[in-house]
């Protein structure tokens, strides 16, 4: 199991632990429930990072392997599906923003026509 399962693993058994215990005080009133069940998964979650750091700072097996290069090519990728895709976006903002410009105008046109035709009749 990796480092990571057992952090989720913790995680989860603390909110359950914390929601039996918070259940099991639920006669003590809504805060008492509420901070209970707040407080148990929050000691969890220190304990197994101080677990964690620990284990991975005394651990001579728990290498960590960054591929630079990897990650800023594909960061690079991203980066530029972006920007194609912000383009897009204001492109299609553009057209939208013409698009309402002309229908307001229309729309103003056919309501002094109204109105003229109100005034006349």
């Amino acid at each position: 199991m990796g480092i990571m399962n057992y952090y989720h693993f913790t995680i989860v058994s603390g909110f359950f632990i914390g929601i039996i215990t918070a259940i099991v005080n639920i006669d003590r009133g809504a805060f008492t429930f509420m901070t209970i069940a707040l407080a148990v998964p929050a000691f969890f979650y220190f304990i197994i990072h101080i677990a964690i750091s620990v284990f991975i700072r005394y651990s001579e097996d728990t290498s960590i392997s960054f591929e630079k290069e990897n990650y800023e090519k594909g960061i690079d990728k991203y980066y530029n599906e972006l920007l194609i895709r912000e383009k897009d976006i204001d492109s299609a903002y553009e057209f939208t923003t013409k698009l309402e410009e002309e229908m307001s105008k229309l729309y103003q046109k056919r309501q002094k026509k109204k109105q003229k035709r109100v005034r006349n009749a």
